[in-house]
């Protein structure tokens, strides 16, 4: 009896140091450009972007920075980049969405772009292979051009799933949304969402090469008032190596026109 007092004395500590972790708060710096964009309450029809850029090999940096280009292009009003300015940790990632379910109306319109790995893992209790954007590395230009290399500054790594990107978009309500996933086997993230097209630079069983997200952005770039279906095709005939697949949910079968806020 004593014996088994002494092991659940043991074993209970355990449990409470695991149930008692606490998720790291957002950076300061985040929190105060949400606070100054909440204080402007806008009314208009506004474009809100977030761009997140989960690895910093150069393709991926470079697709990233082309969304940013082409949403400054259409004159999007708020812009958020992690991975690119602000860190790309899941605390931010979690913290933005959260912002958009509050802030975004019925009059707005959100471009989500994720770039990066895409990985296969497993569920241990159904083994169904799932893929998921990963990596979440902060790029450091300077650090880059230090390592030579891909490494470059690693702050925090982790894995956003399919269920977790549709738990993120369905919790916002736009006038209509975009999100563009690059990454290998991303097709597994083209669920069909009211509100939302969806496009994905790969099949779901499929590697990515980075050719579909600057395809999409450089007719963004130079169209003024294009269908998006029509960025895609001219896209998707550009990639070689891979299969773009793309979603419209209900209220975004056709006709679909990114506007410019400028």
């Amino acid at each position: 009896m004593h014996a088994y007092i002494r092991c659940l004395l043991l074993v209970i500590p355990m449990f409470t140091a695991t149930s008692c972790t606490i998720a790291p708060p957002p950076e300061p710096r985040l929190v105060a450009h949400l606070d100054s964009l909440a204080a402007q309450n806008d009314r208009a029809p506004r474009g809100f972007g977030v761009v997140i850029c989960g690895d910093n090999e150069t393709r991926h940096i470079y697709s990233s920075r082309l969304a940013v280009a082409a949403l400054q292009r259409k004159g999007f009003q708020y812009i958020f980049q992690l991975g690119v300015v602000e860190r790309a940790s899941k605390t931010n990632i979690d913290f933005v969405f959260a912002y958009l379910a509050r802030m975004v109306n019925a009059q707005d319109v959100v471009w989500v772009h994720f770039s990066g790995h895409g990985r296969w893992s497993v569920f241990p209790r159904w083994q169904i292979p799932t893929p998921g954007i990963h990596g979440l590395i902060k790029f450091t230009p300077a650090t880059r051009l230090q390592s030579g290399g891909a490494a470059g500054a690693v702050i925090e790594e982790g894995v956003i799933t399919p269920h977790e990107l549709t738990d993120y978009l369905s919790a916002i309500q736009p006038r209509f949304g975009v999100a563009v996933i690059g990454g290998c086997y991303s097709g597994r993230f083209a669920e069909r969402l009211s509100r939302w097209i969806i496009m994905t630079s790969s099949k779901a069983n499929e590697r990515s090469y980075g050719e579909f997200e600057p395809a999409i952005y450089a007719r963004m770039l130079a169209s003024t008032n294009a269908e998006i279906g029509l960025w895609f095709d001219g896209a998707q005939g550009s990639c070689k190596h891979s299969h773009p697949q793309i979603v419209r949910g209900s209220g975004c079968e056709q006709n679909i026109v990114i506007p410019d806020f400028r």
